[in-house]
């Protein structure tokens, strides 16, 4: 198998799971998670004003951003090694 299919093949294992369907009920990717986690946030911002804990509601949004801020530089890092295997 040459070196673009595996690369290809590897990236589809790692950002697709057929343990989690989207809305089409077909495999999940990381941007349905994604979408999936940014209406949950919303949601969860809409409630506010029920029962407010905004401490726990501040730590969750910090933690999410930190979380996505990884994502963002692990793509950027596959990205780069995609670049540099041509």
């Amino acid at each position: 198998m040459s070196k673009p299919n595996e690369m290809a093949e590897a990236i589809d294992r790692n950002f697709t799971s057929p343990n989690a369907t989207d809305s089409n009920g077909e495999n999940a990717n990381v941007v349905d998670v994604l979408d999936k986690i940014g209406r949950a946030l919303w949601c969860l911002s809409r409630r506010r004003g029920e029962n407010d804990h905004f401490g726990a509601m501040e730590f969750l949004a910090t933690e999410t951003r930190a979380g996505l801020g990884e994502v963002a530089a692990a793509l950027n890092n596959l990205a780069a090694a995609v670049r540099g295997s041509d």
